[in-house]
């Protein structure tokens, strides 16, 4: 069990560092325009509408990369339950991917691209890891 709850830990810590290094590159894609505030919620709106496509699919790479990450990471640092702890850890990624759905008022097609992605990449990491054996010995 406590590989299992260290695996979980790793694998969320690995997922989210991904995300956030995806976000690093957004100012390549997308630059804020002067006199928008990303956090006051009617300029984040408009924000959202001006994204490029490019930008959001690097918003979209950024979750599933974290996601796969997460739930393969996690899967394979397990002893035990390497399925059921990659999607213990995938899900916490994809619970983070729809808050900033509703969030960031994202237009409903970008959810139905991203939050399928992320599940599927949570799917894809976590199954991989449980075919595989353990890896890393404790």
């Amino acid at each position: 069990m406590g590989r299992s709850i260290l695996g979980g830990v790793i694998g969320v810590v690995v997922g989210i560092f991904l995300v956030a290094i995806s976000q690093q590159f957004m100012p390549n894609f997308f630059d804020i325009p002067e006199g928008l505030d990303p956090t006051n919620p009617d300029d984040r709106a408009r924000l959202v509408a001006m994204m490029p496509m490019s930008a959001q699919a690097l918003v979209i790479l950024g979750h599933v990369l974290g996601a796969f990450a997460a739930s393969f990471i996690a899967g394979t640092i397990s002893a035990r339950f390497k399925n059921r702890t990659g999607w213990m850890a995938g899900l916490i990624i994809i619970i983070a991917t729809i808050t900033n759905f509703v969030v960031m008022g994202h237009d409903m097609r970008f959810g139905l691209i991203d939050i399928p992605l992320t599940i599927f990449a949570t799917w894809l990491g976590a199954k991989i890891a449980s075919r595989n054996e353990t890896i890393i010995e404790l």
